[in-house]
C-alpha cells in the first residue's frame, strides 16, 4: 500500500510503530472468531476535527486466523464497551464472531476467557484505543451480544 507507516500512541505515553502497536490488540480480538476467519487489511486515517474528512495515511495485511475453536454464529453481533477517563466510552463492535447472540456480560470477566483478554489489553498500557473524547480506557462495562439488525436486513 502507499503511504508511510505512521507511528501510534499507547496508553503509557511512548510511541510504537503502527504495525508494533496493533499487534497485541488483534492478538486479543482474534480469539473472538473461529479458525477459519481470515484477517487481513488495515487502513489508518486521519480525521479532521472540524469537518470529519477522513485522509488515508497507510495500510497493510495483518494475515492472521481467528483463534477459537468454535463456529461463528450467523448474524451475531458483539459489543464490548469501557469507560474512558474523561467520562466517555469506547466500544469494540464484531460482527459474526463466536459469541452466542443474547448474552450480557460484566466485569470482572472470569479470567483466561477472551473477554478477560481483551478487556485487560484495553485498560492496559499497550492499548492504542482511543475514545470519540481523546481518551483512553479505564474500566470495563459491558459485554453484550445480539443479533444484527443491520446484518438481519
Amino acid at each position: 500500500m502507499s503511504g508511510v507507516e505512521p507511528s501510534l500512541l499507547k496508553k503509557d505515553g511512548t510511541d510504537a510503530t503502527a504495525t508494533t502497536a496493533i499487534a497485541p490488540y488483534f492478538d486479543e480480538y482474534v480469539k473472538f472468531f473461529d479458525d477459519d476467519t481470515n484477517f487481513g487489511l488495515v487502513e489508518f486515517y486521519k480525521v479532521d476535527p472540524d469537518t470529519g474528512e477522513r485522509t488515508f495515511i497507510w495500510g497493510y495485511n495483518v494475515n492472521m486466523q481467528g483463534a477459537a475453536v468454535t463456529s461463528n454464529v450467523p448474524l451475531g453481533m458483539l459489543t464490548m464497551t469501557w469507560k474512558s477517563t474523561k467520562g466517555g466510552t469506547i466500544r469494540v463492535v464484531m460482527m459474526e464472531g463466536v459469541t452466542l447472540v443474547n448474552q450480557k456480560l460484566a466485569p470482572p470477566y472470569i479470567a483466561a476467557t477472551p473477554f478477560a483478554d481483551l478487556s485487560d489489553y484495553v485498560v492496559s498500557g499497550d492499548s492504542i484505543l482511543v475514545g470519540r473524547d481523546d481518551a483512553f480506557a479505564f474500566a470495563a462495562i459491558s459485554a453484550k451480544s445480539k443479533t444484527s439488525d443491520v446484518l438481519r436486513g
